[in-house]
């Protein structure tokens, strides 16, 4: 601008008129001092003094500044709009309209309009303060009726809540620790009171719920609680009557038994109202419960009890004698000196039974008995040959892996020793069993022994008591077992009925116990609860398709004279190639680890006389021990299976490695193919690792199997633990 570069050699005088305290006057001043600090400006009110001294002058009058220039004697004039308040950018479009060169001498400015603030007085506040506690009134009433209203509509959530903590609890309690009775009714007795709480708090809003479309939901929760109370009222009742079956077992008392009696079929109508209640609280859950890991554990093991007490209860009373006598042989077996059926038989006993009351129960060393044979009997060959025994005699007895066979000549030796006979039936019971079943008590105390029983010491307090000092016709074996059966009839009652209930039906599973009665329809029942022990062959799953059914039976027995399958490590690792072209070819191989240090007793070098049996359909490649060919091996076919048979030894701090290599004679045919492996596990063997693997070439896929293995390619691998009999099936596709 021209007015800028005067500046430089002296200062510029400008000449405001108008008046003094005009708040537009005093902004366009302010403004202009901003602009140039070299400008020195006059404010003067009157109009009527000589102007020549000043540079530059602005007249203000109203809405007009008129604009006069010394030099030029030019004059321009700015008209404001609108509004009052000059601000930085009109300020700056004055200035260049101003000094620019420009012959435009007129300009319009817009102005801004000034903002007008009223003074608020006390009261205007007052208001204010009152209207905003009204609205924080309005809103804390507001949330008052809603939290009310939300109360109304959940209080029931509360209570119920509560009874489902305590039916879990029980159910917690009574199917996985020892429960006190008392304890557990007031589990029930709890969860029944909040249950009716919530029940009468849930009938006030329950038809807005439905109104709302979720009354079936909330319905659900209470009809669960409801069957959850019934399951468990059930469940204690029918513990109650066989509570009472069991103390008319040692207790002579006929009105007990006849209460007992009447209320049997009571406890048949009990099992069927918990499992229609079960099922109506499985189909009650919300989907992410029924899926909840613990609760599947728990619904399963509950459904199995109930499935196994509906097909024995119909048994019980012919087992118990009602109206007539029962006899039954129980063996015990010792499964550390393992044998084909359970183990050595150190002892047994002879129970009779008469209208569901033990009349009496007499226990024998079984060297007792066998002293009294006055005949000779011929032992199996490997009793003969590598026990070097030439007569045979029941402590032997149990050399063949089914129990009906076994119980046979069992019954066969008491017969000719102490001319006991016509047996109703026969327990095998291995010391593992035992073991199993005293889990269920903290301790069993031994009076005449000073000793406390538990589940941990059991075996070696049997040994030392049985075995110090030992010879044929002592009694302190005798004495030992007599004290401790006393010591568990007594205790039975105090006891947590489902946890001994859980450790005798483990020991069944697991073949620790094994059963036979001769009435063939109750023998029906534990042949189809696979209790008795037997050897079983499967058919085929799938009918109209070629079937390939594999079997194996493997089984030990100790003949070192020792206790040394105690300190024995066990494996069996089993692969099945298939080629291309069908062929099926196996590898069997099991591991023996003797972890004995020394050959010490009760341990020692372990004698096996290994047996194991085949489908009889299948062909022997080659049998090696630590990779040397056993060309001596006994060879057979009974039961319509191949048996194959060889002695062995481990000592201690070795291993033994057997392989069994064969084939099948059938192949493999286009089309589908089912392919079955059933493995038995023998009575009283301790559970083993088992290592399945099958390998499938490009053209033979897996369509359907009944395990989940890890699947590479087509390679199947399925880890698990050999605790009873395995069936395997695999429905196979061949391109």
């Amino acid at each position: 601008m021209p007015w800028q570069t005067e500046i430089i050699d002296k200062k510029i005088t400008i000449l405001l008129v108008g008046d003094k305290k005009n708040s537009f006057i005093l902004t366009f001043k302010k403004y202009l001092v901003q602009f140039n600090p070299q400008i020195v400006i006059y404010l003067l009110e009157e109009t009527n003094k000589e102007y020549r001294n000043f540079d530059y002058i602005f007249e203000f009058s109203g809405k007009k500044i008129t604009f006069s220039n010394s030099k030029n004697k030019r004059k321009k004039t700015i008209t404001f709009v609108y509004g009052d308040v000059l601000d930085k950018k009109n300020f700056e479009k004055i200035l260049w309209f101003c000094f620019s060169s420009s012959k435009i001498n007129e300009l319009k400015i817009f102005l801004l309009k000034k903002k007008i603030f009223k003074k608020e007085t006390n009261s205007s506040h007052l208001i204010k303060l009152v209207n905003h506690l009204n609205e924080i009134i309005k809103k804390k009433y507001l949330l008052i009726i809603f939290c009310l209203l939300f109360l109304f509509f959940t209080s029931f959530l509360y209570p119920l809540s509560l009874s489902y903590f305590f039916y879990y609890s029980e159910a917690k309690e009574n199917f996985f620790k020892k429960i006190e009775e008392k304890d557990e009714i007031n589990y029930l007795k709890k969860a029944d009171n909040y249950l009716f709480i919530a029940k009468r708090l849930y009938s006030y809003p329950r038809p807005i719920f439905h109104l709302l479309g979720v009354g079936i939901f909330t319905d659900n929760l209470i009809e669960l609680a409801d069957q959850l109370r019934t399951f468990f009222l059930t469940i204690r009742k029918g513990r109650s009557i066989i509570k009472k079956l069991i103390s008319s077992l040692t207790t002579n008392d006929q009105k007990n038994r006849k209460i007992v009696v009447s209320e049997f079929n009571t406890l048949r109508n009990l099992f069927q109202e918990s499992e229609v209640s079960l099922s109506k609280i499985t189909n009650t859950l919300p989907f992410f419960l029924k899926n909840n890991p613990q609760y599947r554990e728990l619904t399963n093991q509950v459904q199995s009890f109930i499935f196994i007490f509906k097909k024995i209860l119909p048994q019980i009373p012919n087992i118990l004698a009602e109206n007539s006598q029962k006899k039954y042989l129980i063996l015990f077996a010792n499964n550390r000196e393992l044998r084909p059926g359970g183990g050595f038989i150190g002892s047994f006993a002879i129970i009779e039974l008469k209208d569901f009351f033990l009349k009496s129960l007499k226990i024998y060393d079984v060297y007792d008995a066998d002293g009294q044979l006055k005949v000779h009997i011929e032992p199996p060959k490997p009793i003969k040959d590598y026990l070097s025994q030439p007569h045979w005699f029941l402590r032997d007895s149990a050399f063949f892996p089914d129990f009906t066979e076994n119980f046979t000549h069992a019954e066969f030796f008491l017969k000719n020793e102490i001319k006991e006979a016509d047996f109703d039936g026969g327990f095998l019971i291995t010391a593992s069993a035992v073991e199993n079943i005293l889990k269920a008590f903290d301790s069993l105390y031994l009076p005449d022994f000073k000793e406390k029983i538990t589940s941990d010491n059991f075996y070696l307090k049997t040994q030392f008591y049985t075995e110090k000092n030992f010879f044929p016709g002592s009694i302190q074996k005798k004495s030992f077992l007599n004290s401790l059966i006393k010591q568990f009839l007594i205790n039975l009652e105090n006891v947590s009925f489902t946890k001994l209930l859980s450790q005798i039906r483990k020991s069944l599973d697991e073949k620790q116990i094994a059963i036979y009665f001769k009435n063939e329809k109750t023998q029906k029942v534990f042949d189809e609860l696979l209790w008795s022990g037997k050897i079983t062959l499967s058919s085929c799953l799938i009918k109209d398709i070629p079937c390939f059914n594999n079997y194996l039976f493997p089984f030990d027995a100790n003949l070192g004279v020792n206790k040394a399958d105690y300190f024995i490590d066990k494996s069996i690792f089993y692969k099945i190639n298939i080629s291309a072209n069908g062929k099926i070819n196996h590898f069997l191989t099991f591991n023996y680890r003797n972890n004995l240090t020394a050959e010490v007793f009760p341990g020692g070098r372990y004698k096996n006389y290994f047996q194991i049996y085949f489908p009889k359909n299948i062909k022997i490649r080659e049998i090696l021990k630590n990779d040397i060919i056993i060309s001596n091996f006994d060879q057979k076919e009974e039961k319509n299976l191949l048996l194959i048979g060889f002695y062995f030894e481990v000592r201690p701090k070795e291993s033994t490695e057997i392989k069994i290599i064969f084939f099948n004679n059938e192949t493999l045919v286009p089309g589908k193919n089912l392919f079955q492996i059933l493995v038995q596990k023998q009575i009283g063997a301790q559970n083993k690792d088992f290592i399945l693997q099958i390998n499938l070439p490009e053209n033979i896929n897996l369509i359907s199997n009944n395990f989940n293995p890890l699947v590479k390619n087509q390679e199947l691998v399925y880890n698990f633990v050999l605790n009873t009999d395995k069936l395997f099936y695999l429905l196979l596709n061949k391109n």
